[in-house]
């Protein structure tokens, strides 16, 4: 039997390489099986923490039991780690689901950092790599010119965070069996996220003007998102990716993967979101253009939403009501005029980051009506529109270097397609062209939240350049993704 052999740490070599190191020796010899001792110890210092979180609380017992079961899963597999914090993404506005989703990327991040070299995908070959960086040093550089720099800062580390989401995703998926499992396990986690606000709130709840709970807002289901917009901008990709994962499935899990559908439709019209109807909008025509050879089966998914949202409304006719007005109330509108005001000032660099609500209290008195003055001057706001925002803030090159991040994205994500398509892959090419429809959905519902601080845009804005990676693996070795696709 040969010698098995474990990473070894130099202290001597590179800060960066012993920090991998570190990680490598960690999350591979550490949880080899072959190490009685530590093995035991673990378990034994689980059991104490598993027993005492029982004592002080039940569910913190489940918590951490279900948290010592997952922690050597995802140190072991650094993909079961990013289908976990995929499946709680979703949910982190619930209480303890958020600190499970920052402990499950952390844990992935740790093992992607243990990953052998030759394993991992150079992010130098991503697809936008380039285009990122800029954007991330244009970015940081806004805060120069900004008037309050310091409102930016504190938001920075949200951008960096999306960067290190898109690297980890990009550069550790290496299979279809990869891809499939982090596009389930976001599509679950949206289901649970829906259902727990229905449960919660009662179906009735979501139209007939209910009182404020943990999932709903005026009468709006946020789920576990805590927006009803953001819950939206995330049903939308999440009907996509799971009727594609639908088109390739084994027909019992088709049939599940379609019953999520519907609830995922049920949650969409619960959220009352103009934003997720333009969504829905945008990802069933894009869906029409690029879903070669199966219009009809797109047709008939587009059929089956609208009439399970007709079912709804007609149950629920108060939801349709506020879905069908205009601007009721929410002061959008007058946030954008006034971010266009801003723009027309400074269009080429912006205010700077995070400093839309420091100038907007200056533009009110400008000619032109505004109705809704105390959310721009006495309780600044948001912009509301994720495009407008980064142009408002960064200026016409923080939007354009934004835009070529989301164009070498889709554009990857249409090559994916292509090359499976070449490779006679109808499966793989199925699920890259499902997740370029998916990423139009959310870029659509992004006309009316802002979705840069959210972690599911750059997860979505992965998957592209992932998959191109898949494919052109899968050229060079097309029979070990052909069983990959049949697993």
């Amino acid at each position: 039997m040969a010698r098995r052999t474990r990473p070894r740490l130099d202290l001597r070599r590179p800060p960066g390489r012993a920090v991998g190191l570190t990680a490598a020796y960690v999350s591979r010899a550490h949880f080899d099986p072959g190490s009685g001792a530590i093995v035991a110890a673990a378990a034994v210092t689980a059991a104490v923490l598993v027993g005492t979180g029982t004592a002080i609380d039940p569910r913190l017992g489940i918590a951490l039991l279900l948290g010592a079961c997952a922690v050597p899963l995802v140190l072991m597999d650094v993909v079961l780690g990013l289908a976990l914090w995929a499946m709680l993404m979703p949910l982190a506005n619930l209480p303890g689901f958020g600190l499970g989703a920052t402990a499950a990327g952390l844990l992935a991040i740790w093992s992607w950092l243990g990953l052998p070299h030759r394993e991992r995908v150079p992010l130098r070959e991503s697809v936008g790599a380039g285009a990122l960086m800029l954007l991330l040093a244009w970015i940081s550089l806004s805060l120069g010119w900004a008037e309050n720099p310091g409102t930016g800062a504190r938001v920075l580390w949200q951008w960096y965070l999306g960067a290190i989401i898109l690297a980890v995703v990009v550069t550790s998926l290496r299979s279809l069996r990869d891809v499939r499992l982090v596009l389930g396990g976001f599509v679950l986690g949206v289901v649970f996220s829906v259902l727990v606000g229905l449960v919660n709130d009662g179906l009735g709840g979501a139209g007939a003007g209910a009182a404020d709970t943990l999932t709903s807002t005026e009468g709006r289901l946020q789920g576990g998102l805590g927006d009803p917009n953001i819950l939206a901008a995330a049903i939308v990709p999440a009907i996509v990716l799971a009727a594609a994962l639908a088109a390739v499935a084994r027909p019992q899990v088709r049939w599940a993967l379609l019953g999520c559908v519907g609830v995922l439709v049920v949650g969409l019209a619960a959220t009352q979101s103009r934003g997720g109807a333009v969504g829905a909008a945008a990802a069933f025509a894009v869906g029409l253009l690029v879903v070669k050879g199966r219009s009809k089966y797109v047709l008939r998914a587009g059929l089956g939403v609208v009439l399970v949202s007709v079912l709804y409304f007609s149950a629920y006719p108060n939801a349709l009501d506020r879905l069908g007005s205009s601007d009721q109330g929410n002061g959008r509108v007058d946030l954008w005029r006034v971010a266009w005001r801003i723009t027309e000032d400074r269009p080429l660099t912006g205010v700077g980051l995070h400093n839309f609500s420091v100038y907007s209290p200056r533009y009110v008195r400008q000619p032109g009506r505004l109705d809704f003055v105390d959310l721009i001057a006495e309780r600044p706001h948001a912009v509301h529109n994720t495009y407008l925002e980064i142009l408002t803030e960064t200026g016409v090159v923080g939007l354009g270097l934004f835009l070529a991040v989301v164009s070498a994205s889709l554009g990857a994500a249409w090559k994916a397609a292509r090359q499976f398509e070449h490779q006679g892959d109808e499966p793989a090419a199925t699920l890259a062209r499902g997740v370029a429809v998916a990423t139009v959905g959310l870029l659509a519902a992004g006309i009316f939240a802002t979705m840069t601080p959210r972690p599911m845009l750059w997860f979505l804005l992965a998957l592209g350049p992932g998959l191109l990676v898949v494919s052109r693996r899968a050229a060079s070795s097309p029979e070990s993704v052909g069983r990959a696709i049949s697993s």
